[in-house]
C-alpha cells in the first residue's frame, strides 16, 4: 500500500473557499499567473490577434478597394429598364370592378 502512495504522481488541489480560489485565478504568486496565463502566454495571444486583425482588415480593405472600382461615382450602373426592378419600382393596384357591379370594389376570387 505504501508502494502505491509513493507512484501516485498526481496529488489535487488543496480545497479553497470561492475568495480564496478567485484571488489565487487573478494571480498566483506560485506559477506568476494572472487569469490562469503566464506573460509570454498572454504576449502570445496578444500577438496573435494582433495579426489576424491586422489580416482582416486589409483583406475588408482590398475588397472594398476592388468593390469601388466597379461603380462609375456620376451615373449609376444599371437605369430604368437594364435593372432588376425595372421602370416602375413601386406595386400599385386598382380594382377595376366589372359594369355589372361598379358600386363594389371588392376583389373576387374564383378557382
Amino acid at each position: 500500500m505504501a508502494d502505491k502512495l509513493k507512484e501516485q504522481y498526481y496529488s489535487p488541489p488543496p480545497k479553497l473557499g470561492n475568495w480564496e480560489g478567485f484571488k489565487i485565478f487573478l494571480w498566483n504568486s506560485e506559477t506568476k499567473q494572472f487569469l490562469g496565463r503566464t506573460a509570454g502566454s498572454w504576449a502570445k495571444i496578444l500577438l496573435f490577434y494582433c495579426c489576424f486583425y491586422a489580416v482582416l482588415i486589409g483583406f475588408f480593405s482590398a475588397m472594398l478597394a476592388i468593390f469601388y472600382q466597379t461603380l462609375d461615382m456620376k451615373v449609376p450602373k444599371w437605369q430604368l429598364d437594364s435593372s432588376l426592378i425595372g421602370s416602375n419600382p413601386g406595386l400599385g393596384f386598382r380594382p377595376m370592378p366589372p359594369e355589372s357591379h361598379v358600386e363594389s370594389t371588392l376583389v373576387w376570387f374564383k378557382k
